[in-house]
């Protein structure tokens, strides 16, 4: 939504209105919305037509839309055609419009709810993921106020329209606010719905929905706690810093690093990938090495146990791609770099030399698990498994996997 005065003076309700208007629109040289009265518009939003009147009225006022009367004599007071000054932008093609259309016609959401959802899908990828998009974000897209906002989102999340929300945050360690991760459910949206309720276009491509809706059939699963991994560190200015924060920094903490690891890991595999279909020495060996010195893999590929010690002393001697853009992209966002007369400067080497072991560590295990599957340059995505989920634990964050996506095309087959 473009962040002009005007719009930003607009209640969630108005621009919900708006939102819909510009949904209706015939024309994008005109910004027309020709024949529709308040009752389609209550009809659409689940608003009363008390509010829809009272949200089109602030819309004209605001000099947003204007509103040109069509009568139809002998058929009561005509329709309203609307002139679109400015609009809520959304995607509104492919596969996240059909799954917008069907949001508006759920009856178990409130109608802030349903404004909530579609601005998140709008953002969000093929798989639901939503990166970079904080509750402050959320919060000047939609004109909601935070504790409505949190309290919706909680709701949201409840009632499995969001998987979870993963906090970013902002510490004097990180030198800057680092924005959270929405997690939203596809599961709940079918092929044959989107089709019932939106308009049918045959060119889209519902892959990486029926994936999502598909993969807790059976996949390949890496557990891991980017927590315990730093509780078990010995160094005693990291173990000093992480006692000194409070509980919710200490959250925020782990949150940020956590976000960084499991993102950075899945760009890293891309990586890998690239590096064996290229056919990269280099590359063939640092895995041999992992394999003979490192991991213990079964046949299948499965890991059955880890040398942390060795797998530290193996990485210090990687080389070339290992330690480029990716680490330098890492140590960019984490910290924006260090400052040269900084007295964290320190400690954030550590917290980085950390995140680099684990994000190659990650990476490779993953890798090793998938090693024997045939090798297609495809990314590989991050997903959530919900299926031990416990509604009642507020604090309950569901565990990551990182997958490829021909893998799970070949474990989900019915």
């Amino acid at each position: 939504m473009a962040a002009n005065k005007n719009l930003k003076q607009l209640s969630w309700g108005a621009r919900y209105i708006l939102l819909i208007l510009s949904r209706y629109l015939i024309g994008y040289i005109h910004s027309t919305v020709k024949d529709k009265t308040v009752k389609d518009l209550a009809n659409k939003s689940f608003l009363s037509e008390r509010s829809v009147s009272n949200h089109i009225k602030e819309l004209n006022e605001l000099g947003i839309i204007g509103i040109e009367r069509e009568l139809i004599f002998g058929k009561g007071r005509g329709v309203n055609s609307y002139t679109l000054y400015e609009r809520f932008y959304s995607k509104t093609i492919g596969l996240h419009s059909l799954i917008i259309d069907r949001i508006l016609f759920i009856s178990n959401l409130t109608p802030i709810q349903k404004f909530i959802l579609i601005i998140l899908v709008s953002k969000a990828d093929g798989f639901g993921v939503i990166k970079g998009l904080g509750f402050s974000g959320l919060m000047k897209m939609s004109g909601i106020s935070r504790n409505a906002l949190k309290a919706n989102v909680r709701e949201l999340i409840d009632n499995d329209f969001i998987f979870d929300y993963t906090t970013g945050g902002n510490l004097p360690i990180f030198l800057g606010k680092i924005k959270g991760v929405f997690y939203l459910n596809f599961i709940r949206y079918n092929k044959g719905d989107l089709i019932n309720y939106g308009q049918s276009d045959t060119n889209i491509n519902y892959t990486s929905l029926e994936l999502t809706q598909r993969f807790n059939k059976g996949f390949k699963f890496i557990d891991f706690d980017v927590q315990e991994h730093f509780d078990n560190i010995k160094d005693k200015e990291l173990k000093e810093y992480l006692n000194s924060l409070t509980a919710h920094s200490y959250s925020v903490f782990f949150n940020i690093i956590t976000s960084m690891v499991h993102f950075y890991s899945g760009a890293l595999l891309s990586i890998i990938q690239k590096a064996i279909l290229q056919k990269d020495i280099d590359f063939t060996a640092f895995i041999s090495e992992l394999k003979d010195c490192v991991f213990e893999v079964k046949g299948a590929g499965s890991i059955i146990s880890v040398d942390l010690i060795k797998f530290r002393e193996v990485i210090k001697n990687i080389t070339g791609f290992m330690c480029g853009e990716l680490y330098t992209e890492i140590r960019k966002e984490l910290f924006n770099n260090f400052s040269a007369v900084d007295k964290l400067d320190e400690l954030r080497n550590k917290i980085y030399s950390e995140v680099k072991f684990l994000v190659t560590y990650y990476a490779s295990r993953i890798h090793l698990q998938l090693c024997n599957s045939h090798l297609h340059p495809n990314k590989y995505i991050i997903v959530r498994d919900f299926r031990g989920r416990n509604k009642l634990n507020k604090d309950f964050y569901p565990a990551l996997a990182l997958l490829q996506l021909t893998d799970i095309s070949r474990s989900i087959q019915p």
